[in-house]
């Protein structure tokens, strides 16, 4: 029997996953999704990262219920979630997939979740080599969701400021979901930096994910350019401190690096 046929898009968040839902409601025969079932998705990216051994035939089984439907219509289904970044490996077994990674620059990243409140509240850990006990957030699956650094990591981790500890999430989801793509393949897997999105670079990526890709072109220019879910007066680093530029740069550097993203702004920011 052949595996269902779907295909995935996810990052760190704030990183361009709702506009990549937006752009692929608008394509015949693809069924989009933006987050269907963040308790079912990040139960399993909790359980993933912090290595617990729980079965992952209900996540399968749910996910299954969402793709079917899209399936028996010859339709694409298609989920834009960072929820699922540690779950590809998982889906991949059980369904023929296509993901996209989206990548965004880490300062902007970093101010993003800065403004939304990630990291800021006391974390109460008392054996780091146990996955992390409930922490108060907003939303449960919040909690979920915010992964922490493990084992003797998490003593430093604690001691950083924000930006720092946002830092460390960027290079860490983004390191986990590039180790990911390199066990699976790059049949089925591709970065995209959501700073080069264009029409052109869209319509790509969207026949790599299986689309007709026939969006028109200003529709997809208005999309892109709205900036969905943006925020107003966002951090910048002019407010972040010299010991929070240094811990920024220590983590975000070697994979900044490596997809071509400049963070020179942080070392003159840190020496002025």
């Amino acid at each position: 029997m052949s595996k269902m046929k779907a295909s995935f898009a996810v990052g760190t968040g704030r990183c361009g996953t709702s506009l990549m839902a937006r752009l692929m409601e608008r394509e015949s025969g693809v069924d989009a999704y933006h987050e269907l079932h963040p308790l079912n998705e990040t139960f399993h990216r909790y359980c993933k990262w912090n290595g617990l051994p729980v079965d992952d035939a209900g996540f399968l089984h749910q996910k299954e219920l969402e793709i079917k439907p899209s399936t028996e219509k010859g339709r694409l289904f298609f989920e834009s979630s960072a929820y699922l970044s540690f779950s590809l490996e998982t889906l991949a077994e059980y369904f023929d997939i296509r993901v996209t990674l989206l990548v965004r620059h880490p300062v902007d990243v970093i101010n993003s979740y800065l403004k939304k409140g990630w990291y800021n509240q006391l974390t109460v850990v008392a054996d780091p080599s146990l996955a992390p006990g409930f922490q108060q957030t907003q939303e449960f699956h919040h909690f979920l969701g915010r992964i922490l650094p493990r084992g003797s990591d998490l003593e430093g981790w604690q001691n950083m400021g924000r930006p720092g500890k946002l830092a460390w999430y960027w290079a860490a989801l983004n390191t986990e979901v590039i180790t990911a793509f390199q066990r699976l393949g790059p049949d089925i897997c591709r970065v995209q930096k959501i700073e080069d999105l264009d029409y052109a670079s869209y319509r790509e990526l969207a026949a790599f994910l299986g689309a007709s890709a026939a969006i028109a072109e200003d529709e997809a220019r208005n999309i892109i350019e709205s900036r969905p879910n943006a925020f107003s007066n966002l951090p910048t680093i002019a407010d972040w401190s010299a010991d929070d530029c240094v811990e920024v740069l220590r983590h975000v550097r070697p994979l900044a690096d490596e997809l071509g993203y400049d963070i020179s702004a942080l070392s003159a920011q840190h020496h002025d």
